[in-house]
């Protein structure tokens, strides 16, 4: 639209990145929504910038915060390689410090192995704790650059001293509430592509100690009845308590298997395969537990899309969905209080007591229409003459647009011959105006209305007897009325 506007006919390859890249929207939904706008997009463009993100992805993460870092890295690399991660079997160890680094307020430090996972695969870092002899430290995000995991430690106490060793400790319970999530999007991936079809496919993922969100392609909505029969599918083989097998193997081996690559990993030649009995089968780098009875309960909370063909699930596992399903069940008992209900009768309750409220606004749109009938008539008691012409111009706080409506045409009816403008200012500024047609030729109420409308921020018009409209500005009402009595002051010589 911008481009149209300015009479540009090519979209930049930094927009056409930046909506990939920021967004998640696909390069070739951008190019088919521009052809068909008249819009040229230059492929070149867009795979130069992809070549550049690469060049500065190491550069890229919060946790790498200064220039040269990457020469850092490649140079830490160079004399001690990659970090030896254990933390599949173990969440407690003795790590050697190998290099730290401070960072605002925190550390950045660097062991020659760790039971800490660092941020991967849609996965977060795990939580935990890192204590030496005169040091405490509370590790709140691990991060990796080639092999090397970077973990990043808010200061408890004491300082930190190269070469010494330490205990880094995984926080178990945060492990473990995030292997299960994550166990969770496997079957949950299965479950979508046996509800949905095989077009779908993982188009990413976050999966912490709190909840999980899985992003897949689909080309509409979920019913509630297809939401409701993937929950039930996951929660089902949940309660099969199927055993979660991890082994690794060549790629061939994974593939004839028949196990599902994940969107946006790498894989080398051995691959992690994590087979949830003969349901699910994926490569995955990831933590998980050893058993699907251990997530205990999935709840979905929202289904949402995107982007262009692509819908995201946010859901929630084990004591996550505990605190999911209390919540909702303090809501049902607050609600029934509220009401003066019993729990299990809460749909009937709240069904009478729509009915009882639709009934309640009839009779009080009624009693306003008569109350604005009886405003109408006493509008006759302020008529004014404007070179021979019956006019009123008055305006309310109150009042809704059909209610003007009504004591407009109860004014025209009673004045006969006339010129009626009235306008409410409550949260926007309103407008109607009736002109009798005998005086049409000299004035017209959609040219009157435009005008207020104008004025107050708005647009507007309709017939020449009779026209509504409104603007924003509820500070200048009374401008405009000024205006439009300008206006037809001027008509009427």
């Amino acid at each position: 639209e911008k481009l149209k506007k300015s009479g540009e006919k090519e979209l930049s390859g930094d927009i056409t990145f930046k909506l990939y890249d920021t967004y998640g929207f696909p390069y070739e939904l951008t190019e088919e929504i521009c052809e068909e706008n008249g819009i040229s997009i230059s492929r070149e463009e867009f795979d130069f910038k992809m070549e550049e993100q690469k060049e500065k992805a190491r550069t890229a993460r919060e946790i790498i915060m200064e220039k040269g870092q990457d020469d850092f890295i490649e140079k830490f690399y160079d004399k001690y390689g990659a970090t030896e991660f254990l933390g599949y079997d173990e969440l407690k160890l003795k790590g050697k410090l190998l290099n730290f680094k401070e960072s605002g307020d925190k550390l950045l430090m660097i062991f020659d192995k760790t039971p800490f996972y660092a941020e991967a695969g849609g996965q977060a870092g795990d939580l935990g704790i890192i204590l030496g002899e005169q040091f405490e430290g509370k590790v709140i995000d691990v991060q990796k650059q080639k092999g090397i995991f970077i973990h990043s430690v808010e200061i408890v106490k004491g300082c930190v001293n190269e070469g010494e060793q330490y205990t880094l400790e995984v926080d178990e319970m945060n492990r473990k509430l995030t292997s299960k999530n994550h166990t969770a999007t496997h079957l949950l991936h299965k479950a979508l592509r046996e509800v949905l079809g095989n077009h779908v496919q993982q188009a990413g993922s976050f999966v912490n100690g709190e909840r999980l969100r899985f992003d897949f392609s689909h080309f509409e909505a979920m019913t509630p009845e297809e939401l409701s029969k993937v929950e039930k599918l996951v929660n089902e083989k949940i309660a099969m308590e199927l055993p979660v097998v991890i082994k690794e193997m060549s790629m061939d081996e994974a593939k004839n298997e028949g196990a599902t690559a994940l969107f946006g990993d790498k894989y080398g030649d051995m691959v992690r395969v994590v087979k949830v009995a003969d349901f699910s089968i994926e490569l995955c780098g990831g933590t998980h537990i050893d058993n699907s009875g251990k997530i205990g309960l999935f709840k979905v909370e929202s289904e949402s899309g995107i982007a262009a063909g692509i819908r995201r699930i946010e859901a929630v596992t084990g004591l996550g969905a505990y605190k999911f399903v209390t919540h909702l069940e303090s809501t049902i008992k607050n609600v029934a209080k509220i009401i003066k209900s019993d729990e299990g009768k809460i749909i009937e309750r709240v069904e009478k007591i729509m009915e009882t409220q639709k009934e309640t606004e009839k009779e009080i749109e009624s009693l306003k229409l008569k109350v604005s009938n009886f405003e109408a008539e006493m509008l006759s008691e302020i008529v004014e003459e404007i070179n021979g012409t019956k006019v009123i111009i008055k305006s309310f706080n109150d009042k809704t647009g059909n209610e003007l409506k009504q004591m407009v045409e109860v004014v025209k009816e009673k004045l006969g011959s006339c010129v009626v403008v009235l306008a409410t200012s409550d949260e926007k500024a309103l407008f109607a105006v009736g002109v009798s047609k005998d005086l049409n030729s000299k004035l017209r109420a959609g040219d009157l209305v435009k005008e207020a409308a104008i004025i107050t921020g708005g647009n507007g018009g309709g017939r020449p007897d009779f026209a509504q409209a409104g603007g924003k500005d509820i500070e200048k009402v009374e401008e405009a009325l000024t205006k439009v009595r300008e206006r037809i002051e001027n008509s009427l010589k």
